[in-house]
């Protein structure tokens, strides 16, 4: 089963219609453990912790499938999402700081920068 690639915090719209980001639509201060949701008082909805929910939400999905589809099969999808997520991640910092190449460093320097 193929599991395509993550497309991080970007969202598309094909209609004239908006979509209200919240407080992440454009951040001047990147503060990624704020907690916009006066009601989330473990920080479960925190910008930070976002792919670990998203991951949260594919287990429950693959929960969903179990009966369609083997244990194996869902595991090794689920097993695919963090490699994907911090690969696609990467790149797309690298674009945003001008990197044309990647190095092993890249991760701490884009810890360090945010």
């Amino acid at each position: 089963m193929a599991v395509r690639r993550p497309r991080l915090w970007r969202f598309e719209y094909r209609h004239d219609d908006t979509f209200d980001f919240g407080p992440y639509g454009f951040l001047d201060d990147c503060e990624p453990g704020f907690i916009c949701n006066h009601s989330d008082h473990t920080g479960h909805y925190a910008f930070d912790t976002q792919p670990g929910v998203v991951l949260w939400n594919l287990n429950a999905l693959a929960h969903a499938f179990s009966s369609l589809l083997d244990t194996e099969t869902l595991k090794d999808c689920l097993g695919q999402y963090q490699p994907l997520l911090i690969d696609c991640f990467a790149e797309r910092m690298r674009r945003k700081l001008g990197l044309a190449l990647g190095g092993d460093d890249d991760q701490q320097l884009c810890a360090d920068l945010l």
